[in-house]
């Protein structure tokens, strides 16, 4: 069964070895940085590990934050809205989860 796809427009995938795009915000007093999954002109994927699904109760969908985007050419820092938290079921990441952002400056 193929699950509908309900995105307004197409998100670029990086491979496992790109870790050219971050994600930082600041959790419990500290900054932490994630892996960027996917991302669009509109928002983000960030990759939360298995082994830090402690932290997933912040990630909750209609919560507001600000993040830092890390590229290779800088880093800006965005407003973002949590869209979803959904659960990775296959591939390098599976049972870790891709929160989805969306984004403005």
């Amino acid at each position: 069964m193929n699950k509908k796809d309900n995105r307004s427009e197409k998100r670029v995938c990086f491979a496992p070895a790109d870790t050219g795009h971050r994600v930082e915000c600041w959790i419990n007093g500290e900054i932490k940085s994630f892996k960027v999954l996917n991302m669009c002109q509109k928002g983000i994927g960030m990759l939360i590990k298995k082994t830090d699904t402690d932290i997933l109760n912040i990630f909750r969908p209609d919560a507001l934050l600000t993040i830092t985007h890390i590229t290779p050419r800088g880093r800006m820092e965005v407003n973002a809205v949590i869209r979803h938290v959904s659960t990775i079921t296959k591939g390098e990441f599976k049972g870790g989860y891709c929160v989805g952002f969306s984004i403005s400056i």
